[in-house]
C-alpha cells in the first residue's frame, strides 16, 4: 500500500490536481481532488461492468462528518471501505446500486409522507366528520326543505346529546354503533320520557338514513362526504312504551270550564288559548307559523307538511269572530308580520309558549277541582275530535277541520272540494258545546 492521503496535503491542494491513497488495484481506490469553486471532493474510483474506469462522487472534505455530504478525511476511508466491500462482493455498477438506493430512499420517504397525510386525513375527518357534524348536516338539510320539524329536530339534538353527551356528539360518525347511543336513549328513558325517546331515535335514524340515500343521490350534498354505508340505529330496538297512545279527553263539564277559565283571561296569553280552541285544537307546530300573508278574509291558511310531503298542502281553517278577535289582541297595533305573539308580531309564539300558557289554567283548574286531572295540548285536541264526534260531526269533516288522516289517492287527486262550510259548521257546534252552561 502506498502513501495515504494527508490532512495537509488536502489544504494545499491544487485545483484539478488529484490526490489518492495507496489502495489495492482491483478494489477500487479512494481519491480526492479540489474543484475550481475551491471545494475538496473525494471520490472512490472503480471499474464498471463495461471496463470503463468510473469515479463515483462521495462527499465534500470538511472538519465535520456527516456521513453523506459532508466528510472528513476519516470518514472518507470509511466510506470507501463500506463502496470496496460491496465492490468485491459482486456489485460492480456501484453508480447505478448507489442511484436505485436513492431511489428507494426516496420512495420510502415519499411512502412515508403519503402515510403520514392518510394519517393526517383520518384525524381530520374523525375531528370534522363527528356524529354532530352530520346532525347539524341533517338539520341543515332539513332546514333547506322547509321542514317544520327541522327547529324541534335541532334543539332535541343539541339538549340530548350534544349537551349531555360531548364526547358521544365528537365520536366520528362512521364509527357510531348501537352501543354509542345506548347511553343517550338510556339517560332519557330513565328519567320517564318515553316518547322523548323515541323521537331522539327516530331523528338519529332519519339523519343515518338520510346519509346513506345521499351517497346515490343528488340531494342532501351536505350528508354525502360523511360516507355513511351502515345505519346503527337499525339494530336499536324501538322504546317500549313509547308508542302507548293517551286516551286523556275532558268531559263536557271539563271543557266549559276550560272555556270559561281562557275566556276571562286578559292579555295575549288568553288570546293564544281562546284561539287554539276556536280553530278546533290545530297542530301547534302549525300554529307558530302562521303570519299575516295566511290570513285570507275570514279564514287563516295553515301550510302542512306532515310527514314525508315536500311540498305544504294548504290547510284551510275557517275564523269564527271569537278567534278573529283573539288575533286582534295578540297583534294590535301590530309591529311584525306573525299572528300568534305575544310581541305585537316581532316574534312568534313556540310550543313552550303555549305549554306555559295552558299549564298555569290547569294548575288553577285543579286546585278549583274544575278538572278531575291535568291535561295537556294534545288532550285537547283529541277532546275537540271526540266532542265532535259525540255531536254527530261525520269522521270525514273532523279529518278536513284537523288535518289528519288526509294523504290518500283520493283527496290528493280526485277530492278538490275545500269543506269550509262544514268545518265552520263543525267550530260553531264546538263553540256552542264549549260555551253551554
Amino acid at each position: 500500500m502506498g502513501n495515504l492521503i494527508r490532512v495537509k496535503q488536502l489544504e494545499t491542494a491544487k485545483p484539478l490536481k488529484w490526490l489518492s491513497d495507496g489502495d489495492p488495484r482491483g478494489a477500487g481506490q479512494l481519491y480526492a481532488r479540489r474543484n475550481q469553486s475551491g471545494r475538496v471532493i473525494f471520490y472512490f474510483r472503480y471499474t464498471g461492468p463495461d471496463g470503463k474506469r468510473v469515479q463515483l462522487p462521495i462527499g465534500e472534505w470538511s472538519e465535520t462528518n456527516d456521513g453523506e455530504l459532508q466528510l472528513t478525511l476519516a470518514g472518507a476511508r470509511q466510506k470507501a471501505n463500506e463502496l470496496r466491500s460491496r465492490y468485491q462482493a459482486g456489485e460492480t455498477d456501484l453508480r447505478a446500486a448507489i442511484q436505485m438506493r436513492k431511489e428507494q430512499q426516496a420512495e420510502a420517504v415519499r411512502e412515508s409522507q403519503r402515510k403520514k397525510e392518510q394519517e393526517a386525513e383520518v384525524a381530520r375527518r374523525a375531528q370534522e366528520q363527528t356524529l354532530g357534524a352530520l346532525l347539524e348536516a341533517y338539520v341543515a338539510h332539513l332546514k333547506h326543505l322547509q321542514k317544520p320539524s327541522a327547529r324541534a329536530v335541532e334543539t332535541s339534538i343539541h339538549r340530548h346529546i350534544r349537551d349531555a353527551f360531548p364526547k358521544i356528539w365528537k365520536l366520528p360518525a362512521d364509527r357510531v354503533d348501537d352501543d354509542s347511543i345506548a347511553p343517550v336513549l338510556d339517560l332519557i328513558t330513565e328519567a320517564g320520557k318515553l316518547r322523548e325517546a323515541a323521537k331522539v331515535r327516530s331523528y338519529l335514524r332519519a339523519a343515518f338514513s338520510a346519509a346513506i340515500r345521499a351517497r346515490s343521490s343528488g340531494a342532501a350534498v351536505g350528508l354525502r362526504k360523511f360516507g355513511i354505508r351502515h345505519n346503527p340505529l337499525r339494530d336499536v330496538p324501538t322504546i317500549e312504551g313509547a308508542s302507548k297512545a293517551r286516551s286523556r279527553v275532558l268531559d263536557l263539564a271539563e271543557l266549559q270550564a276550560y272555556w270559561r277559565r281562557i275566556q276571562a283571561m286578559k292579555g295575549p296569553e288568553g288570546a293564544l288559548l281562546r284561539f287554539h280552541l276556536l280553530t278546533g285544537g290545530q297542530r301547534i307546530q302549525q300554529l307558530v307559523r302562521l303570519t299575516v300573508r295566511d290570513l285570507d278574509g275570514d279564514a287563516a291558511v295553515i301550510s302542512d307538511s306532515k310527514g314525508r310531503r315536500t311540498e305544504a298542502r294548504r290547510h284551510l281553517v275557517p275564523l269564527l269572530p271569537g278567534a278573529k278577535e283573539a288575533l286582534e289582541q295578540m297583534g294590535a297595533p301590530a309591529t311584525g308580520p306573525y299572528l300568534l305573539t305575544l310581541t305585537m308580531g316581532e316574534k312568534p309564539v313556540t310550543h313552550t309558549t303555549f305549554r306555559h300558557a295552558l299549564q298555569a289554567v290547569v294548575a288553577e283548574m285543579v286546585d278549583a277541582g274544575e278538572v278531575r286531572e291535568p291535561f295537556t295540548l294534545g288532550d285537547l285536541r283529541r277532546t275537540v275530535e271526540t266532542r265532535l264526534a259525540a255531536a254527530g260531526i261525520n269522521g270525514e269533516i273532523r279529518a278536513h277541520l284537523q288535518s289528519h288522516g288526509l294523504h290518500g289517492v283520493q283527496h290528493r287527486h280526485y277530492n278538490m272540494h275545500d269543506y269550509a262550510a262544514e268545518k265552520r259548521m263543525a267550530l260553531e257546534t264546538l263553540m256552542r258545546l264549549a260555551s253551554a252552561s
